[in-house]
């Protein structure tokens, strides 16, 4: 294994046993080499340094692995993204909570990002049997930034809540697929200009663009 020696917060900061953790995150590493269709157990179950019948003890099917790393993903995001976002003083404040937050968290864990979009994006066949988009978690997300849109000012003409949330949402996964990008070798050579990217001033100024061009507010707290 070349990363399973660290423990991504996303499974370091759950409650399941350390035999568990082990086999997510040797399994987070052979799902991101080679994507889920061609991962087999007996290779997850050596990326674990853990025998086969003691991954069964823990998880019955290698669906249930990558079942476990995306639910595990999506209560950290809601820790450490939604919530705070949510509990902001003010509608600027929880978009930029909820961008950045995003960036932190793919930044953090880039291992299980990695693994997460290997398996989405990758070709249907062999793809887990299981509702890997949670729709119904998507369809929450959408309505909270939808339910923002109107706090954050009076749109330009042409625009309506659902584009300019659109926008929002195509913003935070463009950013995190930049996160994506920077460990990966093969994009080494783009390295200084996907940190810039990335940065802390870069994100502010995406999300004024955004705004300025959205909304009749000119936003000055940047």
């Amino acid at each position: 294994m070349t990363e399973t020696s660290h423990i991504p917060p996303i499974i370091g900061e759950s409650n399941l046993p350390e035999g568990a953790q082990r086999i997510l995150v040797g399994a987070a590493e052979v799902f991101a080499r080679k994507g889920f269709a061609a991962a087999s157990v007996r290779q997850l179950a050596e990326a674990s340094k853990m025998s086969i019948p003691m991954m069964y003890y823990y998880f019955d099917s290698k669906d249930a692995v990558f079942q476990a790393l995306l639910n595990l993903a999506m209560v950290y995001m809601d820790q450490h993204v939604m919530q705070p976002a949510m509990a902001a003083d003010s509608a600027l404040e929880s978009l930029r909570i909820f961008i950045k937050g995003h960036v932190q968290m793919a930044l953090a864990n880039p291992l299980v990002v990695r693994t997460l979009m290997a398996t989405f994006f990758g070709p249907e066949e062999g793809a887990p049997s299981i509702d890997m988009f949670k729709e119904e978690h998507h369809q929450v997300l959408m309505g909270w930034i939808m339910s923002l849109v109107p706090r954050l000012g009076k749109l330009r003409e042409g625009f309506t809540p659902l584009f300019v949330a659109m926008l929002i949402d195509d913003m935070h996964h463009s950013l995190v697929m930049a996160v994506r990008h920077l460990n990966d070798p093969k994009f080494e050579p783009f390295k200084p200009m996907l940190e810039e990217r990335l940065s802390d001033a870069s994100i502010d100024r995406h999300i004024q663009f955004l705004l300025l061009g959205a909304f009749e507010e000119i936003y000055d707290e940047f």
